[in-house]
């Protein structure tokens, strides 16, 4: 994976926050319910997916093909990216924002 920025959770709690398993293992269920459940005034967003396949209902993802998921990581707007299974896999700079802002960000 890589990243463009120092990342972690402060003592005050706020910070990113992963999810990670193997495929199959229900992160997408896990973000999908925690999204379902968060209310209007609650400072934590989970953050949607860049990928390089379509995306399924399970998750909130934006599908990309493979040369501009490439011009997005030229351009600086990932601020995470990874490979997995032959795809790509990205993460949006607009976290950055969230986090600075105090926001607690789940990916």
């Amino acid at each position: 994976m890589t990243t463009r920025f120092h990342s972690g959770s402060a003592p005050d709690g706020s910070g990113l926050f992963y999810v990670m398993g193997p495929s199959g293992s229900g992160k997408d269920s896990l973000l999908r319910a925690l999204r379902e459940r968060l209310q209007r005034d609650d400072r934590i967003v989970v953050a949607h997916r860049y990928i390089t396949r379509a995306a399924d209902e399970n998750e909130a993802s934006v599908a990309l093909s493979a040369d501009e998921f490439h011009r997005r990581v030229d351009l600086g707007c990932l601020a995470l990216h990874w490979n997995s299974h032959g795809l790509h896999y990205g993460i949006g700079v607009e976290i950055e924002q969230w986090l600075a802002q105090g926001i607690k960000v789940v990916v």
